[in-house]
């Protein structure tokens, strides 16, 4: 699904949604003149584009298979136990005391 340069293009999508709050957080730096407030707005965009987002991509990519693929798959618990449990479904606890009726 996220080869090929899919995982930076993922998140790269998911931060074009979050820029106008960037933009918004900038221009609550009234100490700044609003000159000052685009040009810093655009070397934060710069960075998180040129940097954070290739690399956030690539630490990412590396551990999405293991955790699809063999966080679920193991449980501690072995035998039938294993094979009730769910990661979506928590065990159930019994409310009732034991040896009461």
């Amino acid at each position: 699904m996220l080869a090929n340069g899919g995982v930076e293009a993922f998140f790269r999508d998911l931060y074009e949604k979050e820029t106008r709050f960037l933009r918004e957080r900038i221009g609550r730096l009234t100490h700044l003149s609003k000159d000052e407030q685009e040009e810093l707005r655009q070397r934060v965009d710069e960075r998180i584009r040129k940097v954070v987002l290739p690399a956030y991509a690539r630490l990412a990519s590396s551990f999405t298979g293991r955790e699809r693929n063999d966080f679920y798959a193991r449980t501690p618990w072995p035998g039938p136990a294993a094979a009730t449990w769910s990661p979506s479904r928590p065990p159930r606890c019994s409310t009732t005391s034991r040896g009461r009726s």
